[in-house]
């Protein structure tokens, strides 16, 4: 499966919904996710969906391949 970082916040929630699908993300994708986080134009609804992903890669729901 070829990994693509979304460069739109439209992207988003097709990457989130990529990653519970198949339960891994690579560690672009993570680098994107935290970079996403901290960025204060980021809305809120995105650092929640954000926020589900970190939690379940802390909790090994999720793998970083």
């Amino acid at each position: 499966m070829q990994s693509l970082v979304p460069s739109q916040a439209s992207n988003l929630e097709e990457l989130i919904g990529s990653i519970f699908l198949c339960g891994s993300l690579t560690a672009t994708e993570y680098r994107w996710l935290i970079t996403l986080s901290t960025a204060r134009a980021a809305q809120e609804s995105d650092k929640v969906l954000i926020a589900r992903v970190l939690y379940g890669i802390r909790h090994g729901l999720f793998a970083l391949v």
